[in-house]
This record gives C-alpha cells, sequence and structure tokens, in this order.
C-alpha cells in the first residue's frame, strides 16, 4: 500500500460523493454555481475532510506499509498532532500525516477540477432531460 494509491481512492470517492451532493440539490441551484463559476462551497470542505478521515488506514501493519514507501509519513511532523488518541506515537503520527496529505491532495484536487465536475454533471442532466422531452 503506498500513499498514491490512498489518493487515488480517496479522489474516486470524493468525486462520488460530490456528484452524490449535487443529485440532493434542486437542478436550479447546482446549474446556478455552474452559471456563477463558483468555486469550492463550504460543504465541500466537509466532504473533503470526511473523505480524508475515511480513506486513514486504521491498522498497524497498513500504516507501517505506507510510512515504508513514503517515509516521510514517519518523519514529520504532522500540523494537526498525532491522530487517533492524541498520544505520538509512531502509527498515531504515520496516520496523521497521512489524513493531512490526503486532505491537501483533496483540496488541490478540487481548486482544480470542481467547475469541470460541475459541468460534466450540467451537461449530463441536460442531455438527460432533452430525451426525456423528446
Amino acid at each position: 500500500m503506498n500513499l498514491q494509491d490512498i489518493y487515488d481512492d480517496a479522489v474516486e470517492e470524493l468525486k462520488d460523493r460530490i456528484t452524490d451532493e449535487f443529485e440532493m440539490m434542486p437542478f436550479e441551484d447546482v446549474n446556478e454555481m455552474y452559471k456563477d463559476e463558483e468555486d469550492n462551497p463550504d460543504w465541500v470542505h466537509d466532504i473533503i475532510f470526511e473523505v480524508a478521515d475515511s480513506n486513514v488506514p486504521i491498522y498497524t501493519s497498513d500504516l507501517l506499509d505506507v510510512a515504508s514507501n513514503d517515509n516521510w509519513v514517519a518523519t514529520n511532523k504532522p500540523g494537526l498532532g498525532p491522530a487517533f488518541d492524541g498520544k505520538p506515537t509512531p502509527t498515531n503520527i504515520i496516520a496523521a500525516n497521512i489524513f493531512e496529505g490526503i486532505e491537501e491532495n483533496l483540496l488541490d484536487f478540487m481548486n482544480s477540477e470542481f467547475h469541470e465536475i460541475l459541468e460534466d454533471y450540467v451537461l449530463e442532466h441536460e442531455k438527460t432531460q432533452k430525451r426525456i422531452e423528446d
């Protein structure tokens, strides 16, 4: 297991969660975000946190496997402090750094891709509506 695999899984989960969020909104609101070229709304940050949290490995063997492939997760001091119970154990430090790496990666992804995901959703919805009308 390596960090890039975790990042890739988290990005896919994030895209699914964002699309699910669009589907729960009235289409007019989604379309307005698209027309206004709105950047990441506040609710996106909540989803990013949830996705990052759910993608951090919890088993010691998985955490150590990631650290063996990406040493920085074991050697950097996490900005948020140690994970889990807050004790500065090696696995808690690794988990906190993985969380921060995932979160940063997802923020970067959404800053560059949010509008594209929004556009894809709006265009697909419009195609579907047109087929229904025809």
